[in-house]
Order: structure tokens, then sequence, then C-alpha cells
């Protein structure tokens, strides 16, 4: 078992990781990621659709990137799925 920031993952759940980033730009003054755009946003959509329906995985399944890893909190906050 691995802890992974809050989740903890075995080991198999490791080696079956995915990762999809989307963020916007940096803005260096603020410190913060801008929000992503609605073109960005509708094409995480359809992609999740897509693993969801593959991989038979759900919603659950899905971290952002902030919550499993060391990023920047505000990295991909503004995405909806």
């Amino acid at each position: 078992m691995k802890r992974t920031k809050n989740i903890l993952l075995d080991t198999q759940q490791i080696m079956t990781l995915l990762g999809v980033e989307v963020v916007g730009s940096f803005n260096s003054s603020k410190k913060v990621y801008e929000s992503i755009s609605e073109p960005q946003n509708n094409s995480l959509k359809w992609l999740l659709g897509e693993l969801y329906s593959h991989y038979a995985i759900s919603k659950l399944d899905v971290y952002r990137h902030p919550e499993v890893s060391y990023k920047q909190p505000t990295e991909g906050k503004t995405a909806n799925w």
C-alpha cells in the first residue's frame, strides 16, 4: 500500500493509474492557474465518457491531479465532469 496524499492505493491500483492533465494558463503574478476553457472541458467530458465505457470505471475512480499528487492546488481546479 502506498499513500498518495489522502488516498491509499495498493500496488495493483498504482499499476493501472492513468493520468489526464487539463490546465489553463499559469498566472505568475497571482501564482494560480486560470480557468480551463469550455472547449477543454467539453473534450475532457468526452474523453472521460470514453474511459468510463472502455474501462468500466465510474466518476468515483477519477481524481483531480492535486488530490493524488503534489501539484499546484489550482491546477485543473475548474475542470467539471
